[in-house]
């Protein structure tokens, strides 16, 4: 997400959250961009009629930062929404989605997984496509009787 918000501005500033931390390569990554680094726990939002004007940071000394924005891109940590993965079974990658192969089939025989539950992409182009190809495998995988639908509980 830096590298290609970097394209858009130089006035490019990290903020990491208590909640987060990064890893030594893009630790390096940014000083080797220039691209400053802001740490704390957030603590207020400020607007004018919904057009953000400032976030402050408290930082690990206790002071508090206003650092004042226009723009701002937050870059959440993906978690199912849905605890599906402890009654159903499936696996999920390491970046939290749920694992499946080029036929968008998970572990569980039966059950297919589309859009952005089962890729890094967050488009309305990306789920079409993705459903697209787990209908096409579902009905291959019920023509050839290899795959029957997954008994829920």
């Amino acid at each position: 997400m830096v590298s290609m918000l970097k394209q858009w501005t130089p006035q490019l500033q990290v903020i990491v959250t208590d909640e987060r931390s990064l890893s030594a390569p893009s630790l390096s990554f940014l000083r080797r961009e220039k691209i400053s680094l802001i740490q704390g726990r957030l603590t207020a939002v400020k607007h004018e009629d919904g057009q953000l004007q400032s976030i402050s940071l408290k930082d690990a000394t206790g002071k508090i930062n206003t650092i004042y924005l226009e723009v701002l891109y937050i870059l959440p940590q993906i978690k199912q929404s849905l605890d599906l993965q402890a009654t159903l079974g499936y696996q999920l990658t390491d970046s939290g989605h749920i694992k499946v192969d080029e036929g968008r089939r998970t572990n569980i025989p039966g059950l297919y997984a589309v859009g952005d539950n089962s890729s890094r992409f967050r488009s309305l182009s990306q789920a079409i496509a993705s459903g697209m190809a787990a209908g096409a495998m579902i009905n291959f995988d019920l023509i050839q009787k290899t795959r029957p639908l997954p008994v829920v509980h």
